[in-house]
């Protein structure tokens, strides 16, 4: 199922920096590149697809197009929280639960002019060939994934669930995280010292940390967000 909310602009912004609207990050990263790959991980729970769908609206907000394909959720369920941030929103949205990369890399090709995408999530991608072993295709898929983003001159953000962990995430936690210190340009993990997978009414605050993990552009470092959870809205 496909679903576009209102249509694009007609005129394209010709600047090649996507800014995400989080002025820390925008400072370390001077914003995210066209060809770049990005990706944001986290433990379940902990407010992945609600800073997704922040950085998408504030990239789209701000002039750029962009497409968010939600591989776990229902188009109408994104559109919502998308709308809650700003009534007038401008995207598409394609909830097709498990396509493949090219895939994905087909439907940006017919949208057109598209300088973003943000997908939910690597997991539920589908390998072009099946394999044996997991590990191996999310390899593969990751590769794919940066090849997209380099042949269509576009940003790919995409979400990906961490391991278990103890402390906060880094890239040398676990061979699962080898993919993206490997492929990415820019690696987000988002951590709370506070939270506890079984219950989140145990945060006892709305403070996340955002850790640039990865920058092929600049430093690294943490950076605090202030979630509201029940508006689905983060901010720095």
């Amino acid at each position: 199922m496909k679903k576009i909310i209102d249509i694009f602009n007609d005129e394209k912004d010709d600047k090649e920096t996507i800014l995400t609207g989080f002025r820390q990050l925008d400072r370390l990263t001077q914003g995210f590149r066209k060809s770049d790959l990005v990706y944001i991980g986290a433990r379940p729970g902990i407010g992945k697809i609600t800073f997704a769908i922040n950085l998408a609206a504030n990239i789209t907000m701000a002039g750029k197009k962009c497409a968010f394909f939600s591989l776990e959720l229902s188009a109408e369920g994104i559109e919502k929280r998308f709308l809650r941030i700003n009534s007038d929103m401008k995207i598409y949205i394609d909830d097709n639960p498990a396509p493949t990369v090219s895939e994905i890399k087909k439907k940006v090709k017919d949208l057109k002019d598209i300088d973003c995408v943000v997908i939910d999530y690597l997991g539920l991608i589908k390998p072009e060939i099946k394999e044996a072993d997991r590990t191996r295709e999310v390899y593969d898929i990751s590769k794919e994934l940066k090849r997209m983003a380099k042949e269509l001159e576009i940003s790919v953000i995409c979400i990906t669930q961490l391991p278990r962990y103890e402390g906060k995430p880094k890239l040398s936690d676990s061979r699962e995280c080898a993919f993206i210190e490997r492929d990415a340009d820019v690696a987000l993990f988002l951590h709370r010292d506070d939270f506890t997978l079984n219950n989140i009414a145990d945060v006892d605050s709305n403070i996340t940390e955002l850790i640039i993990a990865k920058n092929n552009y600049g430093d690294t470092g943490i950076i605090k967000l202030n979630f509201d959870y029940e508006k689905n809205v983060s901010k720095n």
